[in-house]
């Protein structure tokens, strides 16, 4: 697929200070405005569009999250908790690749008894690679090695992954969530996606039994939206946000997983899925509309016989102040 290159390091720019973020007056800044009100902006010379992280960093309502979740699991000293930060423009500060994401730092500080990790970027170069252009969420290449590293933080690295059958680019680009976010259609970015050979698995979408979760079979016979340049190719291939999805294997000899998450995991669902035995996929923005009450970590730990708990999420994720119980 073809790609605009990103070549230019922060340190080769000498671009303005950008209002609002936070750098100081001496320094040079990778962020150039595209909109203002929409506190977006594009990365240095790229054509890929970005946010400001401050905006999704709330200490406070991280700290609160954090809480919650380590008391109500502190009565299960058995269960294995992990938190994984998908690094998107909204967790990192671009004027400062050299340093640990301050969420991260937050994150490593306020779950002293989880295993975490992160999705690497390193430079201009590593962004480009593992996000869409016009979007917040993780590309093919990101969603995989993000995988990768969960499945190694929980399992260990005797654990055999998932290998891509292919490649597949369909004939469409796509305009992601900061491009609508401007009203534009401008998009000159296929979308590009890895075929896999999941193992068999029921699946159970908001308690009611389903086909399959999203529409990866139908992308691969060709049946997609080809001339709405405003489709959401993410949520439509992978499947879209649920309160809760639950995939089962069939594996009785394999763990039993819990995952909170956003729309970061629809891409790799069905990859952490087929490790386990039964994975539940809990979106707690939208659990009690859908399943008509509140989520209660307790009781699922217990009925469902949980062994590993998993955060998985961007800068949005950890910011909602999330209240377990």
């Amino acid at each position: 697929m073809k790609r605009t290159l990103c070549v230019l390091a922060a340190l080769m720019l000498l671009l303005p200070s950008v209002p609002g973020m936070a750098v100081p007056e001496d320094e040079n800044t990778v962020y150039k405005v595209v909109s203002e009100r929409k506190k977006l902006y594009s990365l240095a010379d790229t054509n890929y569009l970005i946010e400001d992280y401050q905006i999704y960093f709330l200490p406070d309502k991280s700290i609160i999250q954090a809480e919650s979740f380590n008391r109500v699991l502190s009565a299960f000293p058995n269960v294995e908790t992990y938190v994984y930060l998908a690094t998107s423009s909204r967790s990192m500060d671009f004027d400062r690749l050299d340093a640990v994401p301050p969420l991260y730092e937050l994150i490593r500080e306020n779950y002293p008894n989880s295993k975490t990790d992160l999705l690497p970027i390193h430079s201009i170069e590593d962004y480009c690679r593992y996000y869409y252009k016009t979007d917040h969420h993780w590309n093919y290449l990101g969603s995989y090695t993000g995988y990768q590293q969960i499945i190694r933080m929980m399992l260990g690295a005797d654990e055999p992954l998932m290998k891509p059958v292919e490649t597949v680019t369909f004939s469409v680009n796509f305009n992601g969530s900061l491009n609508k976010l401007i009203s534009r259609d401008n998009s000159d970015e296929p979308f590009t996606v890895y075929r896999f050979d999941f193992p068999e698995m029921t699946v159970r979408i908001n308690g009611k039994r389903k086909n399959s979760y999203g529409k990866q079979d139908a992308y691969f016979d060709g049946k997609y939206s080809k001339r709405d340049k405003l489709v959401n190719h993410y949520g439509e291939f992978y499947g879209g946000d649920q309160g809760i999805v639950q995939f089962t294997t069939g594996d009785e000899t394999k763990e039993n997983i819990l995952v909170f998450a956003g729309s970061f995991s629809n891409a790799v669902d069905m990859l952490i899925a087929s490790h386990f035995n039964n994975s539940y996929f809990v979106d707690l923005r939208h659990y009690k509309d859908d399943m008509g009450e509140k989520f209660n970590l307790t009781n699922s730990i217990k009925d469902w016989n949980i062994s590993k708990v998993l955060l998985l999420g961007d800068g949005y994720f950890f910011k909602w102040g999330t209240t377990y119980r």
